[in-house]
């Protein structure tokens, strides 16, 4: 009796193996234990791509690392910060300024809303982050009340979502290229009109190419279309439409493939002709024009969600489906 004691005791002091089953711990006892820490996967500042300067949520300026390496950026209540400075820094981290360097530290949450509007109007903690369209449209918005608005660049965008062919004329300072090129993931096939070809700075702060190639009918014509591919219009001058240019554009992108069009101008009066031009047409059809909304969004940590009330009108929309014989 002693002896199977012993052999128990030997067997208990061995290491498991393969055959012996593993005694696991129940699902209660499981959950209580405690879990690892999460890696920090924050990307340093490298040196030679655009960086985007927020603060509270809100993009501030945007620079580059390289080119802008002579420049020393000037923030109100924090003061002259060199780019130098912020190369190998780890991105979405707040820091603040100090005599010598920048140090990371957490800026105090607002107790309520006069203290939430000082700090945006005059923010202390700055970090750092990888240019994305909402930031790039903000700073936009902020330095211009006549600029293209949230809500229809989001519209543009969502519309021209799996498109394999696009013709663009942009008159917004490359904002409306950069939805293009986010929703189509690049700039394959994207054509420009008239200026939109020379004004691709938001294209290279987002890292697509610049190259846009320039509208020609000849060229889109031969581009082969499957019935299943869309081929979308873009138009969103900052000028007044002509009726007779606009519906010979729509009826001249392609031969054979049908053509969905979306039209933007901030002003009612500027599209009201060409959708009476266009309501005459038997080739057209799913004509739809509406007007947008500024809506700004609440964007703090687990309460994201717009703000009920509007800011006022942002421009109307024009869009349609042109059906090629």
């Amino acid at each position: 009796m002693h002896a199977a004691l012993t052999t128990d005791e030997n067997r208990s002091n061995q290491p498991p193996s393969c055959d012996t089953p593993t005694e696991h711990p129940p699902r209660d006892q499981e959950q209580s234990l405690p879990k690892t820490p999460p890696v920090n996967k924050t990307d340093p500042v490298r040196e030679n791509e655009w960086i985007a300067v927020t603060s509270n949520q809100m993009a501030l300026k945007c620079i580059h690392t390289q080119k802008d390496q002579k420049k020393p950026l000037y923030m109100k209540k924090i003061g002259v910060i060199q780019v130098n400075e912020i190369i190998g820094l780890p991105k979405r981290v707040y820091f603040t300024k100090t005599a010598l360097t920048l140090l990371p530290s957490a800026p105090t949450p607002p107790k309520n809303k006069h203290e939430e509007k000082k700090q945006k109007k005059s923010p202390t903690h700055i970090a750092f982050d990888t240019p994305s369209l909402p930031m790039l449209m903000q700073m936009k918005l902020a330095k211009s009340e006549h600029f293209i608005s949230h809500e229809a660049i989001a519209q543009i965008l969502f519309y021209s979502i799996d498109s394999s062919l696009a013709v663009v004329d942009d008159g917004y300072r490359s904002a409306v290229v950069a939805a293009l090129a986010t929703a189509r993931g690049g700039t394959h096939n994207l054509f420009g009109i008239k200026r939109t070809v020379y004004t691709t700075h938001l294209l290279d702060v987002m890292g697509y190419p610049t190259n846009i190639e320039e509208y020609s009918p000849e060229r889109t014509q031969k581009i082969p279309i499957r019935p299943n591919e869309r081929v979308v219009l873009i138009l969103a001058p900052n000028a007044p439409f002509c009726p007779e240019e606009t519906l010979s554009l729509i009826e001249t992108v392609h031969k054979t493939a049908s053509v969905d069009f979306l039209m933007y101008h901030h002003c009612k009066d500027a599209l009201v002709p060409l959708f009476n031009a266009l309501m005459k047409r038997a080739q057209v059809s799913l004509i739809n024009l509406r007007e947008t909304f500024m809506r700004r969004y609440q964007t703090r940590i687990g309460l994201v969600h717009p703000e009920a009330s509007k800011t006022g009108s942002s421009g109307f929309i024009l869009t349609g489906t042109f059906f090629n014989p």
